[in-house]
């Protein structure tokens, strides 16, 4: 019996700990970062992370060389047409 109640004791035990690991990664908390008026952020962070997508949750951008040579192209085909616009 003592057999059977520990393996039944472990089997719960690491399933709470998969649980609260699932939680902590899942989890989504108000982000709190300052904002230009002096007040604290209230949007919901990433899931599994502390700021929101406007505060560090988000891709910063282009890192591969193909990726930074399409932004630039962009890039300069938008400035283009800047300078082609009556204003």
């Amino acid at each position: 019996m003592d057999a059977e109640a520990e393996a039944l004791f472990a089997s719960s035990v690491a399933r709470r700990k998969q649980r609260e690991a699932h939680h902590l990664a899942t989890r989504r908390v108000i982000c709190g970062a300052k904002t230009r008026k002096s007040g604290a952020c209230r949007n919901k962070s990433e899931p599994g992370k502390r700021r929101c997508k406007f505060h560090g949750g988000k891709s910063t951008g282009a890192k591969t060389p193909e990726g930074l040579a399409r932004i630039s192209e962009a890039q300069r085909r938008r400035w283009a047409r800047h300078a082609e616009s009556p204003c």
